[in-house]
C-alpha cells in the first residue's frame, strides 16, 4: 500500500478555506493524481482540507472519505506567545547529554517539558493515534507493537488529505518515531505530498518507509508558485 499524506492548500484560515493561491496549488494536486491514478481520497473534515482534495476526489471520479481525526490540532495552541505547540523551539534539548535526550524522545518524557507540559496534550495525541490505527486497520494494516499486520494485503494508492501539525502527527505514528523530533525538525509546505510505502519486509508484516517527504513538483511542472502562507511560522 502506497500512502499519501498531503497537506491542504494555501489556507484562508479566518474563512476555513483556501485563497486564489491555494486553489491553484490544488488543481495541480489533480493533475498530479490523474497521472499517478489513486484508489481512494480521504480528508480532515475541516474546510481547507476538505476544498484541496475536492479537487482530486472530482477529477479522479472517487468519494471523498472524510477523517474527522485527522483535522487539525488547534486546541494545541501556547495562550502566551499564541503559537501552535509543533512551531516549539527544539534547542530546549540542547543542553540535554545525548542519552538523556534519548531518553525523553522515546520514553515519552518530552511531555513533562514547556510546551508541551498541558493538560490536553494526552487527549489530542490520542486522537490523532487512535485514528491512525484504525484508518490503517480499514486498508487491511492491524497496528501491532509499533509495526502492522496485514490483514488483507493490497497495493492500493491511497490519499489522505490534513494539516501540519497532525500530518507530522500521523507521520509519525506511521513511521514509529518520536513526535517532537518531527514537529522541531520537519515542516509541510501546503500542498506538499508525503509518500508512505507500507511495505511487507517480512511475511505478513509491514512497516512504512517514507520515500517522499513535503514534495512540491507537482506545483513545479504545472508552474504554480506556491502559497505566501505555506512559509509562515504560525500555522495551522
Amino acid at each position: 500500500m502506497r500512502l499519501y499524506v498531503i497537506r491542504h492548500g494555501d489556507p484562508d484560515y479566518d474563512q476555513d478555506d483556501l485563497t486564489d493561491a491555494g486553489h491553484r496549488e490544488a488543481r495541480a494536486l489533480a493533475e498530479l493524481f490523474a497521472r499517478e491514478g489513486l484508489d481512494e481520497v480521504h480528508s480532515s473534515s475541516l474546510g481547507r482540507a476538505r476544498r484541496t482534495a475536492g479537487y482530486t476526489s472530482e477529477a479522479l471520479g472517487l468519494p471523498l472519505v472524510d477523517e474527522a481525526w485527522a483535522r487539525e490540532l488547534s486546541e494545541l495552541r501556547d495562550a502566551e506567545s499564541g503559537l501552535m505547540v509543533w512551531n516549539y523551539d527544539p534547542n530546549i534539548f540542547a543542553s540535554m547529554e545525548e542519552a538523556e535526550r534519548g531518553r525523553f524522545f522515546w520514553t515519552g518524557a518530552w511531555k513533562s517539558l514547556p510546551p508541551f507540559d498541558r493538560p490536553d496534550l494526552g487527549a489530542v495525541l490520542e486522537r490523532v493515534e487512535r485514528g491512525a490505527d484504525d484508518f490503517m486497520a480499514r486498508q487491511g494494516y492491524l497496528r501491532e507493537n509499533g509495526a502492522y499486520r496485514i490483514t488483507s494485503p493490497n497495493a492500493r494508492k491511497v490519499a489522505l488529505f490534513c494539516h501540519n501539525g497532525s500530518g507530522l502527527a500521523m507521520i509519525a505514528r506511521f513511521l514509529g518515531l518520536p513526535l517532537p523530533a518531527l514537529w522541531g525538525s520537519f515542516f509541510l509546505h501546503t500542498s506538499s505530498v508525503t509518500t508512505l510505502l507500507f511495505e511487507e519486509r517480512r511475511p505478513g508484516r509491514a512497516t512504512a518507509r517514507c520515500i517522499g517527504l513535503s514534495d512540491l513538483s507537482h506545483l513545479r511542472i504545472a508552474g504554480v508558485a506556491p502559497g505566501a502562507s505555506g512559509l509562515k511560522a504560525n500555522l495551522e
